[in-house]
């Protein structure tokens, strides 16, 4: 198996998608996502859910199971660091890292960008010819999803390249232009040299 593949027993899944479907219930609607032809607003949260929960796995960190009033703050994994992180999940094989534009965002500052770092999760699609997101999406069944990476906010913000696909702007990284080193030993070893610098 590939480093960077992880898998999601079925189990594991149902939790996920019971915990997606409960944080889409509590959250405020006005964060209600504009729903595609693939994903309504609740499925995208369970897709959401199979990204944080993949991230849990490869970071060695408990996953926040916690349904928040209202939505969350955008934060899915606090290093033992103290590295802010968002997990972002894309369905599709070696699709983009991607964040939703929003009223009021700047060259400097993106409101759904909220984290000191972003890693990407994506899926094995690979549509139109090759679309899986009925068996992604089955609780009945294990899933094998990629880690495709990670950038920190400056260099998301100093990359990124926006467009609007038909359901809003996104802003996005593709996944050739992230960091492939698992991202906690490269966050430990920065900051061993840094504390070996005296900074």
């Amino acid at each position: 198996m590939n480093e960077r593949e992880v898998t999601l027993t079925a189990d594991f899944k149902r939790r996920l998608f019971e915990a997606g479907r409960a944080r889409n219930a509590a959250k405020d609607p006005s964060r209600t996502r504009r729903a595609g032809e693939v994903f309504d607003d609740a499925q995208l949260d369970c897709l959401g859910m199979i990204g944080e929960g993949a991230a849990s796995i490869h970071l060695g960190i408990e996953l926040n199971w916690e349904v928040t009033p209202g939505g969350d703050d955008g934060v899915d994994f606090v290093l033992p660091s103290g590295m802010t992180v968002g997990v972002k999940f894309n369905h599709r094989h070696r699709g983009y890292l991607m964040i939703e534009g929003r009223h009021g965002d700047t060259d400097a500052h993106l409101n759904d960008l909220k984290t000191d770092a972003l890693l990407l999760i994506y899926g094995p699609c690979r549509p139109p010819a090759e679309c899986s997101c009925d068996l992604l999406l089955n609780p009945d069944v294990s899933s094998v999803v990629t880690v495709g990476g990670w950038v920190t906010r400056p260099r998301f913000l100093a990359m990124r390249a926006s467009k609007d696909w038909g359901l809003g702007l996104r802003h996005y990284v593709p996944p050739s232009r992230l960091n492939r080193l698992p991202l906690r030993p490269a966050v430990d070893a920065w900051l061993r040299g840094r504390c070996a610098r005296g900074a």
